[in-house]
């Protein structure tokens, strides 16, 4: 027969509260870990958005270039655009891996030492160990460090960031050289001077961020060759 819950043992309440204690984090610890693929998914929404809006504006530039009087005003604002829409993407690109980042140091600073505390038999780990440990290559084979390098940049976002991001400042370079290599005398008056200050910054933005993003991905991935294991 159960006794009472005022007439249990303090061995059965410990237990008790060391129960939903552990059921309380790992039910924290399910909401957060679903966190990371559910941004890694945006990231790839958003690099197909980016693959169809490119597309896109690819046809409208090259249908206008094809026009026998074709506005070079009208083909600087659409290599204007295309810029900013690269700095778009790339600070979508950004976003998402810092709200992965966020998640996963949640996990392994602040969930696992609790886990393990309540529940030392728990071997959780996988956001404490770094990537190179897992796909590294070990030092006897030959060119190891060039491909673990390889493989440390290749497993993370870096490659899908740096590229958004030099795309964009190719395209702004084009955009302030289409606007200075070409008669602007039939231009409304500033256009010309806006086009070309708004691709300079837009193309030196998602440079910027591009490269921001490349750096970012090795603390999110932690897979960094020189990181000791945490």
């Amino acid at each position: 027969m159960d006794l009472p819950n005022d007439q249990q043992s303090p061995d059965v309440e410990r237990d008790d509260s060391h129960n939903r204690a552990l059921t309380a984090l790992l039910a924290e610890y399910s909401f957060v870990s679903g966190l990371i693929p559910f941004y890694r998914g945006v990231e790839v929404r958003a690099l197909t958005a980016l693959g169809l809006t490119v597309g896109a504006i690819a046809t409208i530039f090259a249908t206008l270039a094809e026009q026998r009087q074709a506005s070079t005003a009208a083909l600087a604002g659409v290599l204007t655009l295309a810029t900013w829409i690269f700095v778009l993407f790339v600070t979508i690109e950004l976003n998402s891996s810092l709200r992965i980042k966020r998640a996963s140091t949640y996990i392994h600073k602040f969930l696992y030492p609790q886990i393990h505390a309540i529940a030392p038999g728990a071997n959780l780990s996988w956001e404490s160990i770094t990537s190179m440990e897992l796909i590294g290559i070990p030092d006897s084979v030959r060119w190891s460090n060039a491909r673990n390098r390889l493989r440390s940049n290749l497993v993370t976002s870096g490659p899908l960031s740096i590229g958004i991001g030099l795309a964009g400042l190719l395209v702004g370079v084009m955009a302030v050289i289409f606007v200075l290599g070409t008669d602007r005398n039939s231009w409304a008056p500033g256009i010309a001077l806006t086009c070309g200050v708004l691709a300079s910054i837009g193309g030196a933005l998602s440079g910027f961020l591009g490269f921001y993003g490349y750096r970012l991905t090795h603390s999110v991935e932690r897979n960094s060759l020189d990181q000791p294991r945490r």
